[in-house]
């Protein structure tokens, strides 16, 4: 399977209960086309706006146009404080977005590995899809 484009899609689907297939049906789609998706899944609207954040959204803009040597880099390029940047960074890491490759000394440096970052987001009510 040759890959074009590596990219990760953030998925959410808001309804009572929860329905667990909308990430199924993302990964069977993206495959029939041949591309390599990583799939991040929210039940939760608080977590997905929490995510998305307009300064966390400028973070995964900058790094997919030039990867940082440091947080510290990062943080002087978007004129942000340090501590903000990171927090930032930890939380777009554990959305498997943001990624760290060793950087200089102690420094982690941080880096967005896909072209595209898809976000879908469905409200349903309950039992309807």
């Amino acid at each position: 399977m040759t890959v074009a484009e590596r990219f990760i899609a953030v998925t959410a689907r808001f309804d009572e209960p929860p329905v667990d297939e909308t990430a199924d049906t993302f990964i069977e789609q993206f495959e029939d086309q041949g591309a390599a998706a990583v799939i991040h899944h929210f039940d939760n609207p608080s977590e997905l706006r929490t995510l998305l954040s307009p300064q966390r959204v400028a973070l995964i803009r900058e790094l997919q146009r030039e990867p940082a040597d440091s947080v510290t880099e990062l943080a002087d390029r978007l004129n942000r404080k340090n501590p903000q940047v990171s927090n930032d960074l930890s939380v777009l890491e554990h959305a498997g977005i943001v990624h760290f490759r060793e950087g200089e000394g102690r420094e982690k440096a941080p880096f967005v590995p896909y072209e595209r970052v898809h976000i879908e987001a469905e409200v349903t009510v309950a039992g309807e899809q």
